[in-house]
């Protein structure tokens, strides 16, 4: 949370942990790595969106919602890649990949 702590203190208003806006990325970019409603630790999920949003050293409030959205794409194509290679059927398994290889193109275009 050190990363998270010093941005703050660049841009206040921004970036608060206890803001609304700092809240609501945090929240819904955690909410996207959920992938069971059973047994949800949302504290450690919450702590490992933070975490992985720290990672990309943003260093504002739009580099903040673009590090959100990064790690929720990639949480979405591994877990897309889970259900592809766990899939019985091979059609099922080809939408799969085809949502994988959608999700790949979202920040190259």
């Amino acid at each position: 949370m050190e990363k998270v702590n010093e941005i703050v203190t660049i841009a206040p208003t921004v970036l608060d942990l206890e803001s609304n806006f700092a809240n609501n990325i945090i929240t819904k970019y955690a909410l996207t790595t959920i992938t069971s409603k059973k047994d949800i630790d949302y504290k450690s999920v919450k702590k490992e969106a933070v975490e992985n949003i720290e990672a990309l050293e943003p260093e504002d409030g739009l580099q903040v919602m673009l590090s959100a959205q990064m790690n929720s794409v990639h949480a979405l194509q591994q877990n897309m890649m889970l259900y592809a290679n766990a899939a019985t059927n091979s059609d099922v398994a080809q939408k799969y990949v085809n949502i994988v290889t959608k999700l790949s193109n979202v920040f190259i275009q």
